[in-house]
């Protein structure tokens, strides 16, 4: 890997995901880093309005959907965290933290996108 490669990694985002992914279309690139940056905004939003509420299949669906999102971009540790509590919801378990561990992952995320 080359040093960018590995000073991303330690912060959670493979860029080499990231270029792969969009395949040298720095337009497309740069519209769906627009577009996902505003999902992870509102992904916020929505898991500060679902905590209230508990609904696990509303955070279900939400957690997938960020799932794809993040996985297109490359934000390895926040994909690392959603599948966790994936498989916790899946197992009909839930752990009152995910609200607070996934937006504050959301947010490291959305402060190196910003820096790219």
């Amino acid at each position: 890997k080359d040093q960018t490669a590995l000073e991303t990694s330690d912060i959670g985002f493979d860029i080499d995901t990231l270029n792969q992914n969009f395949n040298g279309d720095d337009d497309f690139k740069s519209f769906f880093m627009d577009l996902a940056i505003k999902e992870l905004n509102n992904t916020i939003s929505i898991l500060k309005s679902a905590k209230e509420k508990v609904n696990t299949e509303e955070l279900k669906k939400n957690l997938h959907k960020l799932k794809g999102t993040a996985s297109t971009i490359g934000m390895t540790t926040l994909v690392s965290k959603i599948k966790k509590h994936e498989n916790i919801l899946f197992n009909n378990n839930f752990d009152e933290n995910v609200y607070e561990e996934i937006i504050t992952e959301i947010n490291k995320s959305l402060a190196i996108l910003k820096d790219i």
